[in-house]
């Protein structure tokens, strides 16, 4: 009985490792994402002033 705690603990330790890498990768996305979009919206209203 222990073998299957043991089983089960670990297989619920690697899926919550890898939903918190995917998050933590999402986030990244999104400040990369955020930081495009307001370069872009500069650019774009730099040559609205010209």
């Amino acid at each position: 009985m222990v073998y299957l705690f043991s089983a089960y603990a670990v297989a619920w330790l690697i899926i919550f490792s890898y939903l918190f890498f995917l998050f933590r990768r999402e986030n990244k996305l999104n400040e990369q994402l955020q930081f495009i979009e307001h370069c872009l919206q500069e650019k774009q209203n730099r040559k609205m002033v010209k």
